[in-house]
């Protein structure tokens, strides 16, 4: 009789242990099933690789998506670049962090800026290539997609300057015209830089005095003048 209830015990006891491995068995596939909800909840959660605001949904929630598609559009407003094209024979004079240019959006100044970029070959067709700049974020006006006007500065000082249209070019030298006790005077110039319409004056002409600018096609030294 002792052996018979030893016998069942042992059998009980057997029983129990593997009534344990299947529950641990049980408790690992569980665990394995969780772990795969977990990574297909997260594959199914789509996140920005970038913080910003966004600017255009290309999905529909509830949309079935195909792996690679675009569901929204984001712009990071904190960082915007003015990007121009510039002919092949400017690429040896530009270099990012040292030239500058000076920006205008919309007939608005937009200041001066330093090139971030350029780049590092020229398209062969265009015969142009890309050049970036980097606006601050507290610059006022600027809207990511607008158009703006980029001039290069290449050099830029402090001199006389005048109206392009008042140099005239005679028998092989640059003239203006000054006016020196109501007459126009022909002074030969020496120019220089030009921007905006503008034609520096290296030598020839003083600060402050008086150019003609419209009409003078038509002077000769002497002329009596007019000032308007």
């Amino acid at each position: 009789t002792r052996d018979v209830h030893r016998a069942q015990a042992e059998a009980a006891q057997d029983v129990a242990k593997a009534g344990v491995e299947l529950s641990a068995r049980k408790v690992e596939q569980a665990e394995a099933a969780l772990g795969i909800a977990r990574k297909n909840l997260a594959d199914a959660t789509v996140v920005a690789p970038i913080g910003g605001v966004v600017t255009r949904r290309v999905a529909e929630p509830g949309e079935h998506m195909a792996v690679g598609n675009t569901v929204m559009r984001i712009e990071d407003l904190a960082t915007k670049e003015a990007v121009a094209f510039l002919p092949a024979i400017y690429h040896a004079e530009i270099r990012a962090g040292e030239t500058k240019f000076r920006l205008a959006l919309n007939g608005r100044d937009g200041g001066e800026h330093v090139v971030t970029y350029r780049g590092p070959t020229v398209d062969t067709t265009l015969r142009t290539f890309e050049v970036k700049g980097r606006i601050p974020e507290e610059q006022v006006g600027v809207v990511p997609g607008d158009l703006a006007q980029l001039t290069i500065v290449f050099a830029s000082r402090q001199g006389v300057g005048v109206p392009a249209e008042a140099v005239l070019y005679r028998r092989g030298r640059n003239l203006v015209f000054v006016v020196e006790d109501g007459k126009a005077v022909a002074r030969e110039v020496e120019t220089g830089l030009a921007n905006d319409g503008w034609l520096e004056i290296v030598s020839g002409l003083e600060p402050g005095e008086q150019v003609v600018v419209e009409g003078q096609v038509l002077l000769t030294d002497g002329d009596l003048v007019s000032v308007l």
